[in-house]
């Protein structure tokens, strides 16, 4: 309202998006293609441009087909995902599947999974599956969580969001100690990278996301106990998706 005399020249760039959005509904397609839609839009503009077509989807009787570069805007608008790389889909399912089992490691780290450790399965059973990872002593359980047709002495890559890395007091199941390498601050959160206590030869790193009051009080170099989550640990085949 008070904008429709305007030329398309003298409308900004967020309600330029909104207008185009609106002609695209307006003849009821079957299918809405929305390509990088958010795209030289500031952080404002996005969020609310965001919020409208979360409303549209409300009463859009069609299917919505989001392309994007961003994972957190595809995760927050959508229901299924798509990973593409190179004119091929790499893993397509619900959200949550690819986001707690990508079917190999370059799935993983488009899904923001940016810890994968290689490892050999050394044991199946009803608890899970027991991995050694390289450079680590002591085994990882991953809790069973969909993995079929894997079977023991397989190589494997073992996988776990930054997010789901907590610090623990103590040693314990799927516990490793590590000494903090560097700590990137955001606004709310920090980044931590963790070089992990092993045999002799290169450590593997470990990055974990924690809120700026817990990582606070953490310094370079410090010796930390963390815990990986069996229920959060991906274990996907060293081979590419079918």
């Amino acid at each position: 309202t008070g904008l429709e005399n305007r030329r398309p020249g003298q409308l900004s760039a967020g309600q330029q998006q909104r207008v185009a959005v609106a002609r695209a509904l307006a003849p009821e397609p079957e299918v809405l293609l929305l390509d990088e839609p958010f795209s030289a839009l500031d952080s404002v503009t996005k969020a609310r441009l965001e919020s409208e077509i979360m409303e549209v989807q409300e009463f859009y009787r069609g299917s919505i087909v989001l392309v994007t570069h961003d994972l957190a805007e595809a995760y927050r608008l959508s229901s299924s995902l798509a990973v593409y790389e190179a004119g091929t889909v790499l893993q397509c399912g619900p959200r949550e599947e690819l986001a707690s089992s990508p079917a190999n490691r370059k799935v993983a780290r488009l899904m923001g999974m940016r810890n994968c450790l290689d490892g050999r399965i050394a044991e199946i059973g009803d608890g899970g599956v027991w991995v050694t990872v390289s450079g680590l002593e002591g085994r990882l359980r991953a809790s069973a969580n969909g993995h079929r047709g894997l079977s023991a002495g397989q190589p494997v890559t073992v996988g776990i969001h930054p997010e789901h890395v907590s610090l623990s007091a103590a040693p314990g199941e799927n516990t490793i100690q590590g000494s903090l390498d560097r700590k990137v601050e955001a606004i709310t959160s920090a980044s931590c990278h963790f070089r992990l206590d092993g045999p002799a030869g290169e450590a593997p790193v470990l990055e974990a996301v924690f809120l700026n009051s817990g990582a606070r009080s953490l310094a370079a170099g410090q010796q930390c106990y963390l815990h990986l989550p069996p229920e959060h640990l991906a274990v996907m085949p060293d081979r590419p998706a079918a």
